[in-house]
């Protein structure tokens, strides 16, 4: 109890000034190109939101790609590619509905493919719409 008392008001927030040693193990461990800022060769976040929406930056090239992914829950990658639509991008968000179960169709995401199709992101949340799958 009294441990739980001396954090509780630190419990909500992610500890980012922790990372540095963690990061300084991964970039020796996995021999990583030393940087001016040791976190330049990975990313950490406290969520996938963030995470889907650099991927779905990465995934607009020159200008032009396509993201696929399901309506829900997160939508992440979709907003990438639609915000990016209103400068003059050839950018497409395909949103693929889910099954009658609640699980990504994945027949008919590969049927979405089309030739500038640059990401498809397939999340597996823990509960879609408040139902478990």
């Amino acid at each position: 109890m009294e441990a739980v008392s001396d954090y509780i008001h630190g419990v909500n927030r992610y500890a980012w000034s922790a990372s540095g040693d963690l990061v300084r193990k991964l970039v020796g461990i996995h021999r990583l190109p030393r940087r001016e800022r040791m976190n330049d060769n990975l990313l950490f976040e406290g969520g996938s939101g963030q995470l889907l929406y650099y991927a779905g930056l990465f995934g607009i090239k020159d200008g032009k790609g396509e993201s696929i992914e399901a309506p829900c829950p997160y939508g992440d990658m979709s907003r990438v590619f639609t915000r990016h639509r209103d400068p003059g991008y050839d950018t497409n968000a395909i949103r693929v509905p889910l099954t009658d179960d609640y699980v990504h169709d994945l027949d008919a995401m590969l049927a979405a493919i089309t030739p500038i199709t640059t990401v498809i992101s397939i999340t597996n949340p823990e509960y879609v719409l408040g139902k478990p799958i």
